[in-house]
């Protein structure tokens, strides 16, 4: 995948991990969600929000996970470059944010946050089926994702291109 040019999103949040999670719940309890259910790593951080939502199907389980190994990658790869401005080069992310771990799992939740109003509003101007915005994220009979079940398969009959044929 090719990087990006910007300094990523919400890289100087302050807001507290506990803050965004309570408008995350608040934004799915609105938008229906029944359940809410949150996964915690050894450590006592959450990694992972479920929820039970109401469809036009039924109940659907899904399983918002945050990958904060991720973000701090991204920050860290980030406090190492620099970017091109009017007034010259500068650094995306500035280096107080390296290896800050809870910084990571601020920047993580506030991405996913954001992204969930955007969904939302979607699913509000009826553009979009609620199935349709979290599909890869609905928990199977099996506990895996619709994603993780595809990706486990190579995503076999999803691919135009097929790595490895000569036909």
């Amino acid at each position: 995948m090719r990087g990006f040019n910007i300094a990523l999103l919400n890289y100087t949040t302050e807001i507290k991990v506990d803050k965004t999670l309570i408008e995350i719940e608040k934004m799915l309890v609105d938008a229906g969600a029944q359940r809410i259910l949150k996964e915690y790593d050894t450590d006592g951080n959450i990694t992972t929000l479920s929820f039970m939502i109401q469809t036009d199907k039924g109940l659907i389980p899904i399983r918002m996970p945050m990958n904060v190994k991720a973000v701090m990658q991204v920050i860290n790869t980030q406090t190492d470059e620099y970017t091109k401005s009017r007034s010259g080069s500068r650094l995306k992310v500035p280096k107080r944010y390296y290896n800050d771990w809870e910084q990571a799992r601020r920047v993580g939740w506030r991405i996913i946050k954001d992204w969930l109003e955007s969904q939302l509003a979607l699913i509000q101007l009826q553009m979009v089926k609620i199935q349709e915005i979290f599909l890869p994220y609905i928990i199977g009979i099996d506990g895996k994702t619709v994603y993780e079940n595809i990706e486990s398969q190579g995503f076999k009959g999803y691919l135009l291109e097929h790595k490895g044929d000569d036909n």
